[in-house]
């Protein structure tokens, strides 16, 4: 089923209440009680979303120039999170290309799958092998948590459910984990209530996180800029950072977040990329 890109514009600026999960009805995040009893540094990361790694003699370039502009606008980041679509077609060529890329950013990268990382016929097996241990997983940094995590059921892209094994490896790991700790999730797919194509079954992945600190929500697959508070938890989307595709909200730029940790909170600022990158 070929992907349609006239989707009406996704919400922006407004706030919206998980309606579906009892546990998710209540004015403010639970978990955001905790965050007295943690300890954290402040730094800086960086954030981007579908980047459609396609034709390699072309992209390759294309990102090495993005990657510099992104460095520049964020010299003391620490680490870049990729939510989802590092390739157009899941192609050796396209996701060896753009693990290839990254080493110009001289960052470590913390990526999950998009829809468009899965084969056509189903197999992740080129996303595994070029990403090995990025389906599902977290990390701690400098006192915080980031959980990276597969919301990806197939190729489609509606209507889609998170699959089963995530949530099965939440249950099995979140107990591992400091609550108190301020908390960051990315995923692929969107979890902002109300925003376009969200999982069907996003609240139950929501829920697993009541007791934790959760200050920032990164996601994907809508190309544009989207606002959705989950109980005042900012869940948000980003214009694609791509060379070889556009945004689904008609928007011209092509960018990224540099996104700031303080005080135990997360500010996102947006980067366009340089004009010569957006008109080629």
């Amino acid at each position: 089923m070929a992907e349609d890109n006239r989707q009406p514009r996704g919400p922006s600026r407004r706030d919206f209440l998980v309606g579906g999960a009892a546990a998710l009805v209540a004015a403010l995040w639970p978990g955001r009680g905790r965050a007295a009893g943690a300890a954290a540094a402040d730094f800086e990361f960086l954030a981007a979303n579908d980047l459609h790694f396609a034709d390699p003699r072309r992209c390759a370039p294309w990102f090495e120039k993005a990657f510099a502009a992104m460095r520049a606008s964020a010299p003391r980041a620490d680490f870049l999170v990729v939510s989802g679509d590092l390739s157009t077609d899941a192609s050796d060529a396209q996701l060896g290309g753009m693990r290839a890329a990254f080493a110009a950013l001289g960052l470590p990268v913390k990526v999950v799958p998009g829809n468009h990382d899965v084969a056509r016929d189903g197999s992740r097996a080129r996303f595994d092998r070029h990403f090995p241990g990025s389906r599902n997983y977290a990390f701690d940094h400098r006192g915080w948590s980031f959980f990276c995590l597969d919301s990806v059921e197939s190729r489609a892209f509606e209507h889609t459910r998170i699959p089963a094994a995530t949530l099965r490896w939440l249950d099995d790991n979140l107990g591992r984990f400091d609550p108190a700790r301020p908390t960051v999730v990315a995923t692929h797919f969107p979890l902002g209530p109300g925003v376009v194509r969200r999982p069907l079954n996003a609240d139950a992945l929501l829920a697993r996180f009541e007791r934790f600190n959760l200050q920032a929500i990164l996601c994907g697959h809508w190309h544009g800029y989207t606002e959705a508070r989950v109980r005042g938890v900012l869940a948000t989307t980003n214009r694609c950072c791509s060379r070889a595709r556009g945004n689904h909200d008609g928007s011209p730029q092509k960018g990224w977040f540099v996104c700031a940790a303080r005080g135990g909170t997360v500010t996102r600022r947006f980067v366009a990329a340089p004009d010569e990158l957006i008109r080629t």
